[in-house]
């Protein structure tokens, strides 16, 4: 099973870094701040991945992102997967 994470902020962290260490599930996990996902996913053992690598190959999708952020998230994926 794969399980996208689209934002990898500080609540999805524990989250991803719980499904990992339990070996529920491969995490996929994309963030604007390109640095620091790359940094936590190499530490993590998560893998990164674009948006829309994350919609084609995610059995289950996580949006964690700020409040705010989501309505534009929200039309970024519904034009992605029409």
């Amino acid at each position: 099973m794969k399980i996208g994470f689209i934002g990898c902020g500080n609540m999805a962290r524990p989250i991803i870094r719980g499904i990992i260490d339990a070996d529920i599930a491969q995490v996929l996990a994309t963030d604007l701040n390109r640095a620091s996902l790359e940094a936590f996913c190499a530490e993590s053992g998560a893998q990164c991945a674009d948006q829309e690598t994350i919609l084609a190959a995610g059995d289950a999708l996580v949006l964690a992102v700020k409040p705010q952020n989501l309505p534009d998230l929200l039309n970024g994926i519904g034009e992605a997967i029409n």
